[in-house]
């Protein structure tokens, strides 16, 4: 009986810890994606662009419409409320494909 409780708890939290990312592990996959492409940029243009860049690119908010696992990652169906250099706030739909690692949820290619 004991033996059962204890793999039905451990089955019930392993699937906690599975399953698509929510609007919030979506939300911190753009921002650390963002962050990275910054990073990558100050190299080239310089501290002073890298400081703008940080300042004019932000995720305001995240709306899921619907996730389907796609190999090891999931495709998510999503609008983004968000702004950039390039555009300023606006809310786009996109698909991204994510995936999970040991720092949390990332924006994959495709």
């Amino acid at each position: 009986m004991m033996r059962n409780l204890c793999m039905f708890s451990l089955a019930v939290l392993l699937t906690a810890c599975g399953g698509p990312p929510s609007e919030t592990d979506i939300r911190g996959a753009l921002e650390r994606n963002l962050a990275g492409m910054i990073k990558g940029g100050e190299e080239l243009q310089g501290a002073a662009w890298a400081q703008q860049m940080r300042q004019e690119c932000k995720v305001y908010g995240v709306k899921l419409s619907s996730c389907k696992q796609e190999g090891k990652g999931y495709r998510c169906d999503v609008e983004v409320d968000w702004a950039t250099p390039l555009a300023p706030r606006s809310t786009q739909s996109m698909g991204l494909l994510l995936y999970r690692g040991s720092q949390g949820w990332s924006v994959g290619p495709g």
